[in-house]
């Protein structure tokens, strides 16, 4: 028989809960991001100011995973359900073997999402520098990759995902500029002062 889609949590970091109950999927996962990556770079100044942020430490590891083997209209339902647009196919040894999106699920007639998963799909290293993941998300001209590490799925990068990072990035170095404005490009005694006019007493 075939099986429906399921949730997959890889190790879990805590998130404040989202305050209103009316918040989007959406709005609450931009909400957990922000406070997931706030302690990210809290905790890791150095790698963000010289650029050594990884993808591991700004991924989702909340998955929606399906097997090969399960029934096109149960992760359709799922889908649906969790307003969600990507879910893994992972084999059961974790390891990713597929992708399958709403807009491909919305136009097919295959019962089994094996026969209409996208084999093989492009995936970013866990450990792979986060400025280079921005330029193969943009390339690849996708709004969702897969995260592997040593073959197995372990998470996702979103454009959501990365969108949220750069305002965090933004916040951290404004709070780092605020306690050391030497690092701005002019201080307050580097800006021109107002002239006298010429003749006044």
């Amino acid at each position: 028989g075939t099986r429906s889609a399921q949730d997959t949590q890889v190790t879990p970091g805590p998130v404040q809960p989202p305050t209103e109950a009316s918040e989007t999927a959406a709005e609450k996962h931009a909400f957990a991001k922000r406070q997931q990556l706030k302690r990210v770079f809290e905790n890791n100044m150095a790698s963000l100011l010289d650029g050594r942020l990884k993808v591991r430490q700004i991924m989702s590891r909340q998955l929606t995973c399906a097997k090969p083997d399960a029934s096109v209209e149960s992760v359709r339902e799922v889908m649906q359900l969790k307003k969600i647009q990507h879910v893994m196919i992972t084999d059961n040894q974790d390891a990713l073997i597929g992708t399958v999106s709403d807009e491909m699920l919305a136009g097919t007639q295959e019962q089994v999402i094996h026969d209409v998963m996208t084999r093989e799909p492009f995936s970013l290293d866990a450990d792979l520098d986060l400025s280079p993941a921005l330029t193969t998300l943009i390339r690849q001209r996708v709004h969702c990759i897969p995260v592997t590490s040593r073959g197995r799925l372990v998470g996702i990068v979103t454009l959501l995902d990365l969108l949220v990072a750069f305002q965090c990035a933004l916040h951290s170095l404004a709070n780092v500029v605020k306690y050391f404005p030497e690092m701005t490009d002019a201080s307050p005694a580097d800006q021109p002062r107002d002239e006298a006019v010429a003749g006044q007493a």
